[in-house]
C-alpha cells in the first residue's frame, strides 16, 4: 500500500462519517418540522438527499480501497460478514454492520419514493 492509498482509505472513511452525521442531523431537522428562516423545505430536502448520496459514494470508495489494499488485504468475505476479519475485529465488525444498514436504508428510501400505482402494478 502506498502512502496515497493509506490516506485515501482513512480520509474516505472519515469524510463518509462526517457526511452521514450531517445527513442525519438534516433528517432530524426535517422530521421535527422545524422552519429554517432562509431555506425553503424543498432545498433542505435536496441537501439531505445529496448528503446521503455523497455518504454512499465515500463509503463505497472506502470499501473499495480497503479491498485492493496490498499491505493488509481484506477478502470479500471479511468486508461483508461482520466479525470475519482478524484485524481489529470489533471496529471492523461495527463498520460492516453500519455499511450494511446504510445500504438497507438506501434501498428502503428509494423504494419509498416509488409511486403507489407502480407498486401495485396499475
Amino acid at each position: 500500500m502506498t502512502l496515497f492509498e493509506w490516506y485515501l482509505a482513512r480520509a474516505s472513511g472519515i469524510v463518509a462519517f462526517v457526511l452521514l452525521t450531517i445527513a442525519v442531523l438534516i433528517g432530524l431537522t426535517l422530521s421535527g418540522r422545524a422552519k429554517l428562516p432562509y431555506w425553503p423545505r424543498f432545498a433542505v430536502e435536496d441537501v439531505h438527499l445529496f448528503a446521503g448520496l455523497l455518504t454512499g459514494a465515500f463509503v463505497s470508495l472506502h470499501v473499495l480501497v480497503l479491498f485492493v489494499d496490498s499491505y493488509l488485504p481484506f477478502s470479500l468475505t471479511q468486508l461483508v460478514v461482520p466479525g470475519a476479519s482478524s484485524y481489529r475485529p470489533l471496529s471492523t465488525a461495527l463498520g460492516v454492520v453500519a455499511a450494511e444498514l446504510l445500504l438497507a436504508l438506501a434501498i428502503r428510501s428509494s423504494a419509498a419514493t416509488t409511486p403507489r400505482a407502480v407498486e401495485s402494478g396499475r
